[in-house]
């Protein structure tokens, strides 16, 4: 069989026997999704937009959409998933999610986590996908809201179906909150800018 290069952007290497892709990429689609995705970094990557939702969730936790949002997070921690696909992936969804509640995740902390994903995306929808890999990502955080003993990976199956889950449930909300903490920091920038004009043109006596 002639040998074909790998279909992933940029790659140079050789596709594997029976694969569009080299080895390092056919991991990468077969995990996300996405042959060039990854998993983002809990500090270097997210570590921004974690700060930030702690600083503006609070200020929006009683409107009806955080709460409700918070209520279906306790419910599924409780309930467990309503996914309906493969029975084993239900049950692995389930068995994340009985031991998330058993380490005291709650609600408010797996929203949270949820929005520095989408906080991510948010601020990088010039070069950031937030297609299946991103379903990913969000499934993946979420099953971390408390530390996961063991160094294995849970199957990309599953967190993408957690991740599918959750996202279809909160909707619009990510988003609204995106911008509603985007509007906010432009006030801020705008009267920092206004008072250092002020400053500049006629310094404190």
């Amino acid at each position: 069989m002639d040998r074909v290069p790998c279909a992933a952007k940029g790659c140079t290497h050789w596709a594997r026997s029976w694969s569009r892709y080299c080895h390092s990429h056919a991991n990468r689609h077969r995990y996300t999704r996405d042959p060039n995705g990854r998993l983002l970094r809990k500090s270097r990557d997210l570590g921004p937009f974690r700060k930030q939702v702690a600083g503006f969730l609070p200020r929006w936790l009683q409107h009806q959409a955080v709460q409700a949002a918070i209520t279906y997070m306790d419910r599924l921690l409780v309930q467990g998933s309503t996914n309906n696909g493969s029975s084993g992936v239900h049950r692995a969804i389930a068995r994340e999610l009985r031991r998330l509640r058993l380490d005291g995740a709650t609600g408010v902390a797996m929203l949270a986590r949820v929005l520095a994903v989408e906080g991510y995306a948010y601020w990088n929808r010039r070069t950031w996908d937030d297609g299946e890999c991103h379903t990913v990502n969000i499934g993946s955080q979420l099953i971390r809201t408390t530390p996961r003993p063991g160094a294995g990976k849970v199957p990309g199956r599953v967190v993408y179906a957690l991740g599918k889950e959750v996202r279809e449930a909160l909707g619009l909300l990510p988003r609204e909150f995106w911008q509603a903490v985007e509007r906010e920091t432009q006030r801020t920038e705008q009267a920092r800018a206004t008072i250092t004009a002020a400053l500049q043109s006629e310094p404190l006596a």
